[in-house]
């Protein structure tokens, strides 16, 4: 079975040394995805609320509102210019 293929990457947090923490990737199928490395699963969903629901238990609670923080400044002030297409 082939990997999904990833549309964009909304989120790509990463810790002080540069490693990736976590990404948030919009699929090609319109699905979303987190993935993290610390041995957690990735997880998929249809909406970013529903990812966020599920990840809410599963990440670290300074994890999570990092991921929220970007996602609001993501929603504030765009992207920078970013056309879908």
């Amino acid at each position: 079975m082939n990997a999904p293929v990833v549309r964009r990457t909304l989120v790509h947090l990463r810790d002080e040394a540069g490693a990736t923490l976590l990404t948030l990737d919009v699929l090609m199928d319109g699905w979303v995805r987190l993935r993290h490395l610390d041995g957690q699963p990735t997880l998929c969903a249809e909406m970013i609320e529903d990812l966020l629901l599920a990840a809410a238990s599963d990440l670290d609670p300074g994890l999570h509102a990092a991921l929220l923080w970007e996602l609001d400044l993501l929603a504030l002030r765009g992207d920078g210019g970013w056309r879908p297409g």
